[in-house]
Protein backbone atom coordinates (compact mmCIF):
# COMPACT_ATOMS: atom_id res chain seq x y z
CA UNK A 1 0.00 0.00 0.00
CA UNK A 2 2.87 2.40 1.09
CA UNK A 3 4.22 1.67 -2.78
CA UNK A 4 0.95 2.61 -4.06
CA UNK A 5 1.23 5.94 -2.40
CA UNK A 6 5.00 6.76 -3.17
CA UNK A 7 3.94 6.44 -7.16
CA UNK A 8 0.68 7.97 -7.02
CA UNK A 9 2.21 11.51 -5.11
CA UNK A 10 5.54 11.00 -7.84
CA UNK A 11 2.40 10.89 -10.41
CA UNK A 12 0.76 13.96 -9.20
CA UNK A 13 4.42 15.87 -8.74
CA UNK A 14 5.12 15.40 -12.01
CA UNK A 15 1.82 16.27 -13.83
CA UNK A 16 2.21 19.12 -12.04
CA UNK A 17 5.41 19.83 -13.34
CA UNK A 18 7.15 19.58 -9.86
CA UNK A 19 9.97 17.43 -9.04
CA UNK A 20 9.60 14.59 -6.84
CA UNK A 21 10.25 15.88 -3.13
CA UNK A 22 13.26 13.83 -1.42
CA UNK A 23 11.59 14.50 1.73
CA UNK A 24 8.42 12.90 0.15
CA UNK A 25 9.81 9.98 -0.78
CA UNK A 26 11.20 9.29 2.31
CA UNK A 27 8.79 9.09 4.07
CA UNK A 28 7.33 7.00 1.44
CA UNK A 29 9.77 4.74 1.97
CA UNK A 30 9.53 4.64 5.73
CA UNK A 31 5.81 4.11 5.53
CA UNK A 32 6.82 1.13 3.46
CA UNK A 33 8.29 -0.54 6.00
CA UNK A 34 5.24 -0.48 8.71
CA UNK A 35 2.99 -3.16 8.79
CA UNK A 36 -0.17 -3.64 10.35
CA UNK A 37 -3.33 -4.99 10.32
CA UNK A 38 -6.79 -3.08 10.90
CA UNK A 39 -10.60 -3.48 9.93
CA UNK A 40 -14.43 -3.61 11.55
CA UNK A 41 -14.69 -6.69 13.37
CA UNK A 42 -17.97 -8.78 13.73
CA UNK A 43 -19.03 -6.44 16.89
CA UNK A 44 -18.28 -3.28 14.38
CA UNK A 45 -15.34 -2.15 16.29
CA UNK A 46 -12.80 -0.77 14.55
CA UNK A 47 -9.36 -2.47 14.88
CA UNK A 48 -5.99 -1.60 14.16
CA UNK A 49 -2.42 -3.00 15.30
CA UNK A 50 1.00 -1.70 13.97
CA UNK A 51 2.82 -5.42 13.40
CA UNK A 52 5.88 -3.58 12.44
CA UNK A 53 7.55 -0.58 13.36
CA UNK A 54 8.93 2.04 11.34
CA UNK A 55 11.00 2.72 14.43
CA UNK A 56 9.52 6.43 14.53
CA UNK A 57 6.31 6.05 16.54
CA UNK A 58 4.55 9.06 14.95
CA UNK A 59 4.86 7.17 11.63
CA UNK A 60 3.77 4.18 12.82
CA UNK A 61 0.13 5.68 13.99
CA UNK A 62 -0.47 6.93 10.51
CA UNK A 63 -1.90 3.38 9.05
CA UNK A 64 -4.06 3.17 11.95
CA UNK A 65 -5.36 6.95 11.93
CA UNK A 66 -6.20 6.20 8.05
CA UNK A 67 -8.23 3.08 9.24
CA UNK A 68 -10.32 4.41 11.41
CA UNK A 69 -11.09 7.72 9.58
CA UNK A 70 -12.00 5.41 6.33
CA UNK A 71 -13.97 3.02 9.20
CA UNK A 72 -16.11 6.05 9.14
CA UNK A 73 -17.39 6.36 5.54
CA UNK A 74 -18.79 2.83 5.63
CA UNK A 75 -16.95 2.00 2.86
CA UNK A 76 -18.01 -1.28 1.22
CA UNK A 77 -15.75 -2.94 -0.96
CA UNK A 78 -12.07 -3.96 -0.64
CA UNK A 79 -11.34 -1.10 -3.50
CA UNK A 80 -13.31 2.02 -1.83
CA UNK A 81 -11.21 0.96 1.43
CA UNK A 82 -8.53 0.70 -0.60
CA UNK A 83 -8.92 4.02 -2.39
CA UNK A 84 -9.62 5.70 0.94
CA UNK A 85 -6.21 4.14 2.89
CA UNK A 86 -4.57 5.83 -0.26
CA UNK A 87 -5.89 9.13 -0.53
CA UNK A 88 -5.85 9.72 3.66
CA UNK A 89 -2.09 8.32 3.94
CA UNK A 90 -1.19 10.76 0.77
CA UNK A 91 -2.87 13.71 2.42
CA UNK A 92 -0.89 12.43 5.89
CA UNK A 93 2.54 12.54 3.79
CA UNK A 94 1.79 16.11 2.23
CA UNK A 95 1.16 17.22 5.22
CA UNK A 96 4.13 16.35 6.78
CA UNK A 97 6.36 16.87 3.77
CA UNK A 98 5.17 20.40 3.85
CA UNK A 99 5.78 20.70 7.62
CA UNK A 100 2.24 21.07 8.91
CA UNK A 101 1.12 19.30 12.01
CA UNK A 102 -0.81 16.31 11.54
Amino acid sequence: MALSLLLLLQAQAASRGEPASADIVVLGETLKAIRFSGGVDKHGRVRCKVKRSSGDPGLDRLPCRAVYECAERSLKTQVEVQGCMDERLGAYVKMLGAGDPL
